[in-house]
């Protein structure tokens, strides 16, 4: 068997402590990271055989990540522009900010991979209280762009 030095291949071991998430520059330490490529479809009918042809519409970029307890300036770099943001988080004339996600992936012994994440948009945030444990804050975001870099 060959040697594979590929940090993506299934013959490494990763694990999600080993993920680093920065935005803007800066790095925040998450507990969680997933993200998605989707390939958008469409069936087109070109004659009148019963087979469709299936036709690339686009492509989808998403994710999540989670943090434990309360990070405000993770939640000021991905959020609003305006100045003051968490006292004004409703207000119209705000605009949510679009910034770049870095996720940096280590594979013990065997390198690292990085996904960037070009203009994002936050389209969620969750908060989890309970009881007997950590607070954990959740962040959905879909992108424009995303690419590999290793």
């Amino acid at each position: 068997m060959a040697n594979n030095t590929n940090p993506t291949s299934g013959d490494t071991t990763q694990t999600g402590q080993d993920a680093v998430l920065k935005v803007g520059g800066e790095e925040f330490a998450v507990t969680n990271v997933s993200f998605t490529k989707d390939v958008e479809t469409s069936e087109i009918q070109q004659n009148d055989s019963l087979t469709p042809d299936i036709a690339v519409t686009g492509l989808r970029f998403s994710g999540s990540f989670e943090h434990a307890g309360e990070n405000e300036a993770l939640r000021d770099a991905i959020e609003w522009t305006a100045e003051g943001s968490r006292n004004a988080y409703y207000h119209e004339e705000m605009e949510p900010r679009r910034p770049n996600i870095v996720v940096k992936e280590y594979a013990k012994g065997e390198g690292s991979r990085t996904t960037t994440f070009k203009n994002c948009l936050v389209s969620s945030r969750s908060k989890d209280m309970p009881s007997d444990d950590t607070v954990s804050v959740t962040y959905d975001f879909v992108a424009e762009e995303m690419s590999f870099s290793e």
